[in-house]
């Protein structure tokens, strides 16, 4: 039996990412065993050096992704192993052209592009974004909101704002409500509002004002852990946790039992969208229906 290690964060979104894991390690008769990382490379290193003098067989790890000199240290020590290791939502390009480690990632660009269509389709022009001021989701959910509003001819002035992370922050709720102020001074209609938490405390605040969710502001969330949970159900950008744990387990079995070496393989999967209450139907600036 294969004995595989992993090291992952700890929260809802790896929990479910985990759970995948644990479907397809038990389908290709594999031993998981766990280990969670707290963003720190030094202490994610003696995570590794553990599970491999466990013995493991194989690696499946979302590491740090800070682009510093510490992270570029964690990136040579990851290549100089000698058992395969495939990278779950996590791409390491910082020390080398191309990245010769397996990974398997979601594509949060479309992610962001799909929440944007969805609401330009409900009769939306102004959609705002709100994005965590950290984590490797956030550049993507920019770089896809940007793209959208360029292709669908939307307002490219649209408001974008940076938060902290709740999870991390005293402050966040007060620079949600900071945000909330400039959406309605500018004139927004939607928000796109990474992540879950932050969007709940967007609802919440806007409730509080009186401002109607979707009437008066449609919100789609990001990431899709606790968005149904909310007092307005989220509709949310679900990526494919699940699946991507599945898609990890299995590349890392086919690499360990493949007679001969395998190719790099860089898996991208899709995000879906969730529809909830939280946009209505046809509730933007012109009140046109929606799809």
């Amino acid at each position: 039996m294969l004995r595989l290690g992993l090291l992952l964060p700890n929260g809802p979104y790896f929990r479910e990412v985990l759970e995948g894991a644990r479907e397809a390690a038990s389908e290709l008769n594999a031993e998981l065993t766990l280990a969670f990382s707290d963003y720190q490379p030094e202490q994610d290193l003696v995570a590794i050096r553990r599970h491999l003098d466990d013995g493991v067989d194989g690696l499946l790890l979302a590491p740090p992704t800070l682009e510093n000199s510490r992270h570029t240290r964690f990136e040579e020590r990851l290549r100089e192993l000698k058992i395969p290791v495939v990278l779950v939502e996590r791409e390491l390009r910082s020390t080398t052209l191309v990245d010769r480690l397996d990974h398997v990632v979601t594509d949060h660009q479309a992610g962001a592009r799909l929440a944007v269509e969805h609401l330009a389709r409900l009769g939306h022009r102004r959609i705002a974004l709100m994005v965590k001021d950290l984590g490797p989701t956030a550049p993507a959910v920019r770089l896809g909101h940007a793209h959208a509003l360029r292709t669908l001819g939307l307002d490219q002035d649209a408001p974008v704002h940076l938060v902290p992370q709740r999870e991390t922050s005293p402050h966040t709720e007060q620079r949600i409500d900071e945000v909330l102020d400039d959406l309605r001074a500018q004139g927004a209609t939607a928000v796109l509002a990474h992540g879950d938490a932050e969007a709940i405390v967007l609802l919440q605040l806007a409730a509080q004002r009186g401002i109607r969710v979707p009437q008066d502001l449609a919100i789609i969330s990001y990431d899709d852990e606790v968005a149904a949970l909310a007092s307005v159900p989220l509709t949310a950008v679900a990526p494919p946790k699940r699946a991507l744990g599945r898609k990890g387990i299995e590349l890392l079995t086919s690499r360990l039992r493949s007679p001969r070496p395998l190719p790099v393989h860089h898996l991208t999967l899709q995000p879906a969208l969730a529809i909830r209450a939280s946009c209505g139907r046809g509730t933007g600036a012109r009140g046109r229906r929606g799809h």
